[in-house]
């Protein structure tokens, strides 16, 4: 019994493997359309390894011709140089005549030609239109050297009236600034500094008239011209409103009780004429005795004082 079920599983291995091999084979076996797809896809690569092939050949093709052409073209191009040369050579030993005729030129039309133009040179009218082209371009000339001889004066008159103008300004700014009404003013800022503002306001006219009108300080003519003595009002004005308000500030911060080395505030932004802008003599210094030129921080403190009441002044 044991070897007859032996027999059996053998028997059925070998029924399963046959199977299995008929399977594989039925699978092997391509249908039409298969077989069709495949020579259509063979087809089309030998197509376009075939075009590939084609074009690489034309482009070759195409170098070829092109370098064909440049080798033309530069072997005529040579000829021709050495045909006009051996023309020009041979015209340094022939006649007139025949350098003419050589040139492309009829020679009895060229000797009329010349022969016109030697008479019309020698006319009296030739002259007179060269004699006159001369002159034209000398005056040309002349024109240009003046022009710039001008130029030049101009610009040197420019240069002296800008230093007379500056001249007349210190003028005036040392002679106005002698009022003892300006000699606190003095004493704060040196007058190089307020030179420097005196310029800046001749400069900007506009500018003094709005900060005359800010502090009060009536001027001759409020809508045109002003004086040295009225800007150095101004000026003082500034000051005087800085320091009362400086003042102001103090006091406002002490505690009670404390007495205040300060002064009573001026009416309508002018100074009493005994203490005009009197305040610390913290930079009293600075002009009592003279030093290196003065640094720019002196300067933007009285700017920055102007700007400072003027925005208080109006409210700002």
């Amino acid at each position: 019994m044991t070897e007859l079920a032996t027999d059996g599983g053998e028997v059925a291995a070998d029924v399963g493997e046959v199977v299995e091999a008929a399977a594989e084979a039925v699978e092997a076996v391509e249908t039409p359309e298969q077989a069709e797809t495949k020579a259509r896809a063979a087809r089309l690569a030998l197509f376009e390894e075939k075009l590939v092939a084609s074009r690489e050949k034309r482009a070759e093709q195409r170098v070829i011709e092109k370098a064909k052409a440049l080798r033309k073209e530069a072997a005529n191009e040579r000829r021709l140089a050495a045909e006009e040369r051996a023309k020009y050579d041979g015209l340094k030993v022939g006649t007139f005549k025949e350098t003419l005729s050589a040139l492309g030129r009829d020679p009895v039309e060229t000797f009329k030609e010349m022969s016109r133009e030697a008479i019309e040179y020698s006319t009296p009218e030739a002259a007179a239109k060269r004699e006159q082209a001369r002159l034209d371009a000398k005056d040309a000339e002349l024109q240009a050297r003046l022009d710039a001889i001008e130029a030049k004066e101009a610009a040197q008159a420019k240069e002296a009236a800008e230093r007379a103008e500056q001249s007349r300004l210190v003028t005036h700014f040392q002679k106005a600034a002698e009022d003892p009404a300006f000699e606190a003013l003095r004493i704060e800022y040196p007058d190089e500094v307020l030179l420097d503002h005196a310029q800046h306001y001749a400069a900007h006219p506009a500018e003094l008239r709005k900060h005359a009108a800010a502090y009060g300080v009536r001027l001759t003519d409020p809508h045109g011209r002003f004086t040295m003595h009225e800007l150095l009002q101004v000026l003082s004005a500034a000051q005087v409103a800085h320091d009362t308000a400086k003042q102001a500030r103090l006091v406002a911060k002490a505690p009670p009780g404390v007495p205040q080395s300060g002064r009573p505030p001026t009416v309508n932004g002018t100074a009493d004429r005994r203490n005009a802008g009197t305040v610390t003599n913290d930079l009293a210094s600075q002009r009592a005795s003279p030093g290196p030129k003065v640094s720019g921080s002196v300067k933007d403190r009285l700017a920055a004082s102007i700007e400072e009441e003027i925005r208080r002044y109006s409210g700002g």
